[in-house]
Parts: structure tokens; C-alpha cells; sequence
């Protein structure tokens, strides 16, 4: 995925198409290898612990469905905002928001994401994943959707590559 500021670049793939390109599982492993992925990661760890994100904690709806389904099933949802620019308030501490915090700090451009995951624990067994999903990538201009990618391989690249950099991080020199 192309920013200028700090998203990876898969430079076989160009998001200025009008549509959503579609990432499969194996797209994703082909796109996104985990070298790639290790700076975009610490980046990205950084200027979400610097407040430069907004990424609320992620939450989910518990499915009322029937008796005979084992364990609690979910659908979740964890959004975030990465803007191109501070572009109001940018000593606040934290984000604008209209009834929470009406002078806290702005943003512009950039980009939007999502991961929307279903999580089925009684699909153990029965040839389905346990938890089945998508990122969505949105340009934070015009709020138009640019990739859809499988969120079982984008989310276990990404594990790997943030215990990569905390291993690093927290070994003795």
C-alpha cells in the first residue's frame, strides 16, 4: 500500500484505480513479505504509542445465535485513521472529537482502515476458519475504498513482524 508517509509500497500494485483492488490470502502473502513489512511496523508502533493515530480499541458485537452454537461468536471491528497532516491543534493531547473533545487536534488526508473479522469458535472442526475477515483500506480524502485484502494473512504478517520488533526491542544488547 503507497503513502508518503509511512504505509508500506507494494509497488506491483497502484491505487489510483477508480476501483478496490481485491487481496486474497495468497496475494497477500505474495505482496506483503514479512522484510517488508518489519519498518512499516515499527513505524507504525511508534506513531500509534505518539498519539499520530487514531485507533480506538477495537470492539465487537456478541452474536445472539442459536443454543446448539458453542462458545461466544463475534463480529469485530478495530478502525483507524492515519492523516497525512496535523492540521489543527497539534500540541492537544488527543484527537477532535464533538461532544468529548472539541479542541483537540485535526488531521488531513491520509488514509482509513478497518479490519472486519467474524468470530465463529464452532467452526472447529467443520473445514471453516474460526475467525474469517477483510481489511479495508480507504483514502482519507474522499473516503473512497481501495483494497479489500484477506485478514488472515495481512493480521499474521503483521503479528510476526511486531514480535520481530519487540523481540528486538526488549533482548539484551
Amino acid at each position: 500500500v503507497a503513502s508518503d508517509r509511512w504505509l508500506c509500497t507494494i509497488p506491483a500494485i497502484g491505487l489510483a484505480a477508480p476501483m478496490a483492488i481485491v487481496l486474497s490470502h495468497d496475494a497477500v502473502e505474495k505482496l506483503l513479505p514479512i522484510e517488508a513489512c518489519l519498518d512499516c511496523t515499527e513505524r507504525a508502533l511508534k506513531s500509534i504509542s505518539s498519539c499520530q493515530v487514531v485507533m480506538p480499541v477495537r470492539w465487537g458485537v456478541v452474536l445472539p445465535l442459536e443454543a446448539e452454537k458453542e462458545g461466544v461468536h463475534v463480529l469485530g471491528h478495530m478502525p483507524s485513521y492515519l492523516p497525512d497532516a496535523i492540521t489543527a491543534n497539534p500540541d492537544a493531547i488527543r484527537w477532535w472529537h464533538p461532544q468529548t473533545d472539541p479542541d483537540g487536534r485535526r488531521g488531513g488526508g491520509g488514509w482509513m482502515a478497518t479490519k472486519v473479522v467474524s468470530v465463529f469458535p464452532s467452526n472447529s472442526g467443520t473445514g471453516f476458519s474460526s475467525h474469517q475477515g477483510v481489511v479495508l483500506l480507504f483514502e482519507a480524502g474522499n473516503g473512497s475504498l481501495k483494497c479489500i485484502a484477506d485478514a488472515h494473512s495481512v493480521t499474521a504478517t503483521r503479528t510476526a513482524a511486531a514480535s520481530a520488533i519487540a523481540t528486538r526491542l526488549l533482548s539484551r544488547p
